[in-house]
């Protein structure tokens, strides 16, 4: 499959890149049309083009949010911008006077019924904000008020787990109109900027991808102490003699040996189990061994691999050439025939796409007692713990069921390659490989993977719903209370 018009597009772009004195703008462009698999199916050239123009002219001082403009056109978390924030006096000073501007606010605050105004904590129990209206702090309360969807608003730390400064901004939203915005978007934890699209759920909550989930509450000083911070870590615990949930949170490449060990030392709970719960919210994805552990415990025959189609750039290829000179200087001659094959079949492709990983993988079944496996699914969910949805899913077994809400959608261009910019320093991300999609397992980035029972927004104790949910599905009816 040849990237028909991409050369085309590449001998478009060019005269726009030569009149950008900016080697930022220039760098990621090229990227983009180069290394991106979503390239040729999501790109407008007209506008792109003409996206392209805007941003070269932009003479504002922001240039990290005008570049940024060129990845969230997209609409993919495989293909983003990142920019890295340092905290310093400068800041603690800058969120001081916020904190100031939002004191009349926040002691006199009102109550208009369209207002978004007011505090919010976020779904990881690790910061609470107050937001109001852009711009409108030096306003009397009552006099800023904005619809949803409408204007610009911002997000200021009120209390956080977090070392950074109550008064620090840490998002401010423009408004697109019907609930959507766009986000600017600065991680309080891990301290990195994103600008992504957002929405205001008719819930009240503000969900902005997999990045943040705020929603409303009412505030007191001290609230986060009593509340149960998210943890990342993974985790396998035995609820009842019958009932094991494990918690799959992080799927990072060095977290495989951990998920090995963590079902290798649990065996006996594992095999005694009648109900498996496995908890995938807020994994933002890494690797699908992490998950292969535990599907030895559902899978019933032989599983088709999601395969892809992969686009064999420059970059691609000397980023496995990398990989097989490491393997070559540790004398690793198991990877370094697998690395030369992979290489060679690449070589082939040049700046074109090939089909991988169209094979089956063995099912090699462990048996359990294991009746029900249910799998927790939020907005936050995605890449390979999507991908983990999939393969549990076609494994097979009658037994899956996907509990939640629709995962995020990060799922048919994967495979990252990963740049830094020659100027800001900001990192990209770009996914190099698009999903083979079939009718049973569709194109779902604009939708994210439904889930087969969806808890209400009201339930708090979603493993207390799923076990429940069996408690009176095992049940005779007519015991049913």
């Amino acid at each position: 499959m040849k990237l028909a018009g991409l050369f085309y597009c590449l001998l478009f772009i060019q005269p726009l890149l030569a009149q950008s004195p900016d080697a930022d703008l220039n760098f990621l462009i090229t990227k983009i049309t180069k290394d991106y698999a979503g390239y040729p199916d999501k790109v407008d050239q007209k506008k792109f083009n003409a996206l392209i123009s805007k941003v070269a002219k932009d003479t504002s001082k922001d240039r990290f949010y005008a570049l940024s403009q060129l990845t969230t056109y997209f609409k993919d978390d495989h293909l983003a911008l990142f920019g890295s924030v340092r905290l310093t006096h400068a800041d603690t000073l800058g969120s001081q006077a916020d904190l100031s501007t939002l004191r009349p606010r926040v002691s006199d605050r009102h109550a208009h019924p369209q207002s978004m105004e007011g505090y919010y904590v976020n779904d990881l129990n690790t910061c609470v904000i107050y937001m109001k209206p852009a711009g409108a702090g030096d306003k009397p309360a009552g006099t800023g008020d904005k619809p949803a969807g409408t204007g610009d608003w911002d997000g200021y730390l009120i209390e956080s787990r977090d070392p950074v400064p109550p008064g620090y901004r840490v998002f401010r939203l423009h408004g697109k109109g019907n609930g959507q915005y766009v986000a600017d978007y600065t991680d309080p934890h891990d301290l990195f900027r994103v600008v992504i699209d957002a929405s205001m759920q008719k819930n009240g909550r503000l969900v902005g991808g997999a990045y943040f989930q705020f929603e409303p509450c009412t505030y007191t000083p001290g609230m986060l102490a009593k509340k149960p911070a998210f943890n990342y870590a993974p985790a396998l615990i035995s609820l009842d003699s019958q009932t094991v949930l494990v918690h799959m949170p992080d799927f990072a490449p060095e977290n495989k040996h951990l998920y090995d060990s963590l079902f290798k030392v649990n065996i006996a709970r594992m095999d005694n189990a009648t109900t498996l719960i496995l908890d995938v919210r807020n994994n933002y994805g890494g690797v699908i061994g992490c998950f292969m552990p535990v599907l030895a415990y559902v899978c019933k025959g032989p599983m088709l691999s999601v395969s892809g189609w992969q686009l064999c750039s420059e970059d691609l290829i000397a980023d496995a050439r990398s990989d097989l000179r490491i393997f070559r200087e540790k004398k690793d001659s198991a990877n370094i025939a697998d690395y030369e094959e992979y290489l060679a079949g690449m070589e082939q492709h040049r700046d074109s796409f090939r089909l991988y990983s169209e094979n089956q993988l063995p099912c090699v079944s462990r048996v359990s007692r294991i009746r029900h496996v249910a799998i927790l699914v939020n907005h936050a969910t995605r890449s390979a713990g999507e991908l983990m949805l999939l393969y549990f899913k076609q494994s097979g077994s009658s037994s899956v069921c996907l509990f939640g809400e629709n995962s995020r959608g990060a799922v048919d261009y994967l495979d990252l390659l990963s740049f830094t910019l020659p100027v800001s320093g900001s990192y990209l991300w770009v996914g190099s490989t698009k999903r083979k999609t079939t009718a049973a397992q569709p194109a779902y980035d604009a939708t994210g993977i439904p889930p087969d029972v969806r808890i209400p927004d009201t339930e708090p104790d979603w493993v207390g719903f799923v076990r429940e949910y069996y408690r009176r599905q095992d049940r005779p009816r007519n015991q049913l209370d």
